[in-house]
């Protein structure tokens, strides 16, 4: 509502001519339309040179339009321009850095941030980044610190459970993902998570009733199906090891690594002409390993991989 109002409001200016370049360029921005955007932006800095917060919404919108350079030199000149932006901009900055891989110089806009003005967000996209390079360390204190900020941080306890899980936490992480469950009771990604980290622990039996749960509010999700067979696979349980995996194929059948996981099934089951379909279509989608080693008369030990 508040977003049509502004606009309506725009509209209003503009047939009295009392619009201004920038408001033209956010209106043209929130209508998809970047291009013009930037445009209406470039005027308004050449009409207005030390206009700051032109600068972070042409970097906005060079950001949108995946001119990720660009949109970094704009953030730099408006840090330049005016520190009381400071924040802004070295947030917006550094997920520019983050789109080109630059991590560390993602991390050190950050740092700024949120020493300029800290908020859980700055610390969650940190969290994120941190989690991308494997520090997951990092990352927890990350979510952490932004948990603290918040009064209902509903989303960043599922966030730092899975930080938990690849720092192998379990016990943290099934903490993290029952406040989650506690919260939403629904929330598929939430069982997915915990099951993820009851399994971690060598809790099979529950890693199993979880993954059902989740399965139950996100029926299409096949990497569920994936972490269900695996704990099935760890509790002797083949057939219904197969079955999950049969049901991950019916969901994504683009996978090669699904169908050579129920290859490696098929082959610890005796099912070698099944094994080798599964090999065949592994390899017509880009993976052939398997089946190369099945032609020369190799198997592939057994793996169990937890998806989260």
């Amino acid at each position: 509502m508040k977003k049509s109002l502004y606009i309506f409001f725009l509209f209003s200016l503009s047939a009295f001519g009392a619009i201004s370049s920038l408001e033209r360029g956010l209106l043209a921005a929130g209508e998809g339309n970047y291009r013009a955007a930037v445009h209406q932006f470039s005027k308004e800095i050449k009409e207005r040179p030390k206009n700051a917060q032109a600068y972070i919404a042409r970097g906005d919108t060079y950001c949108k339009l995946e001119n990720y350079k660009s949109a970094i030199a704009d953030y730099t000149k408006a840090i330049e321009l005016s520190p009381k932006l400071g924040a802004k901009a070295y947030s917006s900055r550094s997920k520019a850095y983050v789109a080109l891989k630059e991590y560390t110089k993602a991390i050190l806009d950050l740092n700024v941030a949120a020493n300029l003005s800290p908020n859980a967000q700055i610390y969650y996209d940190r969290a994120e980044i941190y989690l991308t390079i494997g520090n997951h360390k990092a990352a927890i204190g990350d979510y952490s610190a932004g948990i603290a900020l918040e009064r209902t941080p509903v989303k960043a306890y599922g966030e730092r459970g899975n930080a938990y899980l690849g720092a192998k936490d379990y016990e943290k992480a099934l903490n993290d993902f029952s406040r989650l469950i506690s919260l939403e009771p629904q929330n598929a990604l939430a069982y997915n998570g915990r099951g993820a980290a009851y399994a971690g622990r060598g809790d099979y039996s529950r890693a199993i009733s979880d993954y059902t749960i989740a399965i139950r509010y996100a029926p299409q999700d096949a990497s569920v199906y994936l972490n269900r067979a695996a704990a099935y696979e760890k509790m002797g349980e083949e057939k219904m090891m197969i079955a999950d995996y049969s049901q991950a194929i019916s969901i994504d059948r683009n996978n090669p690594s699904t169908y050579i996981k129920r290859a490696n099934a098929y082959i610890e089951t005796g099912k070698d002409k099944e094994a080798k379909i599964d090999a065949q279509r592994a390899c017509e989608l880009g993976d052939c390993a398997l089946l190369e080693k099945l032609k020369a008369g190799e198997t592939q030990k057994k793996k169990t991989f937890w998806f989260f």
